[in-house]
């Protein structure tokens, strides 16, 4: 997700919440590397 927001503070925020959101739907307790994928997916797609 750094690698995504270029470190930038608020797209790494943004990538962060939609990791949260991808933990949440999927009903997990716990943001693991499928909903990073999951989020950075979302956030790169045209």
């Amino acid at each position: 997700m750094h690698k995504l927001s270029l470190g930038l503070p608020r797209a790494l925020n943004n990538a962060a919440i939609a990791a949260l959101i991808a933990a949440a739907t999927a009903g997990k307790a716990l943001v693991d590397d499928d909903c990073a994928k999951t989020a950075v997916a979302e956030l790169t797609r045209d």
